[in-house]
């Protein structure tokens, strides 16, 4: 910065409404409003909120709000909070960013001039998003792009190409556990059949009549020749049903993969009987299927010593649905907003994330602790108490 022209907020000072300067503006104490700059230096302890134009910013401090500026260097301490435009970021290891995107804006060492004059549309109303977080409509976390949920699901599809016969994924409730076995079935890759089974107590024959009557439904068909004629409604009987089922499937080149959602609800015999039976968890046993058992972490228990024995062998065939992180809840609650917005251009969609401001967004993440089924009630909580209040914005009083 040239400091012969600088203009300089103090420590104890505090400036609210409009601010306009031609040279750089070092700010050691607080700045609430319009600020308007060639160059922005904010010191640690520094404060800076609002619509922000500068050429760079460099920030040991605080800086929120709507943020234009050809470079953006976020020292060691300092934190955005925000939409953020700019050419280039720099981030120190440290510094806490919210959001940030780059833009066209002219290259670096190019003047900020006045403001640009936004493009007049309709604002977005809080009523054309109620529902965005209702079942059937929010989003699946494991569309959160960057995230730990869609780096699970990547792992997840990586073991079952590579023919892993068993793969545990657990999660406390509201983890998510169902939404992932939903968004399985509905995205099966070519050439693979996934099929939903509930994890409900019975026997091991009922639950192979639930899978024949499932591999018939997604076109599965018995072979042409049956390994038995026993009595269909023996266990014996149906086991082979199931095997004459999947030696078609493999004959037609169909991976199958069977997602046993509620594991922890099955008793310990019947989840050994399935896994003994249709996987080749041991070595001589010859593979039929794939399968994935979806549960809490007491579906341990249900677990027989060989079963466990596989998992200690095969360590990465176990996942955990773990709390989402305070940036995640961020990207996960703007992704549902965006949706909610409809076939709409980008900018109404992030119009309708940007009515969620930071301070909910942390609040409601306090408050659900990253359980996604806690972050949507919470939020459609949010969004139908501020709408029937006549809100503008998704204010956290409204919590």
């Amino acid at each position: 910065m040239d400091n012969q022209s600088e203009s300089r907020i103090g420590p104890k000072m505090s400036i609210v409404g409009e601010v306009v300067a031609g040279g750089p503006v070092l700010v050691a104490g607080s700045c609430r409003g319009s600020l308007t700059c060639h160059d922005l230096k904010i010191e640690s302890g520094g404060v800076v909120v609002g619509s922000i134009q500068a050429g760079e910013i460099d920030c040991a401090g605080h800086l929120e709000g709507e943020i234009v500026s050809t470079a953006l260097i976020l020292r060691q301490g300092g934190e955005q909070v925000g939409r953020v435009e700019t050419a280039r970021l720099r981030l120190e290891p440290g510094a806490v960013v919210d959001f940030a995107r780059p833009s066209q804006y002219p290259p670096e060492g190019s003047r900020v001039v006045a403001p640009r004059r936004p493009v007049a549309r309709a604002p977005i109303r809080l009523k054309q998003l109620v529902g965005a977080f209702r079942e059937g409509v929010r989003p699946c976390c494991t569309e959160i792009p960057c995230s730990g949920r869609a780096e699970l699901l990547r792992q997840l599809f990586d073991l079952l190409v590579r023919d892993k016969p068993l793969i545990r994924v657990c999660g406390e409730a509201g983890s998510g556990k169902s939404v992932l076995a939903a968004r399985l079935c509905r995205e099966a890759p070519a050439g693979s059949a996934f099929l939903r089974l509930s994890g409900r107590p019975g026997s091991v024959a009922d639950l192979l009549a639930d899978i024949a009557a499932l591999l018939r439904a997604a076109g599965g068909h018995d072979s042409p020749h049956p390994t038995t004629s026993d009595d269909p409604e023996s266990l014996k009987g149906r086991l082979a049903a199931v095997r004459s089922i999947l030696v078609g499937c493999r004959t037609a080149g169909t991976r199958v993969v069977v997602l046993v959602d509620a594991a922890e609800q099955l008793y310990p015999a019947t989840m050994e009987g399935l896994i003994n039976q249709l996987t080749a968890t041991h070595q001589s046993h010859q593979q039929q299927l794939q399968m994935v058992l979806l549960g809490r972490p007491e579906m341990l228990a249900s677990m027989v010593p060989t079963t466990l024995e596989y998992f200690v062998d095969e360590t990465n065939c176990q996942l955990e649905l773990l709390p989402l992180t305070l940036q995640e809840t961020a990207d996960y609650l703007r992704l549902s907003l965006r949706n909610a917005a409809g076939n709409t251009t980008a900018q109404v969609a992030d119009d309708a994330a940007s009515l969620l401001p930071y301070e909910s967004i942390r609040t409601i993440h306090r408050l659900s602790c990253g359980n996604p089924a806690e972050i949507n009630r919470l939020a459609d909580e949010l969004l139908h108490r501020a709408w029937r209040a006549g809100a503008s914005e998704l204010l956290p009083r409204f919590l």
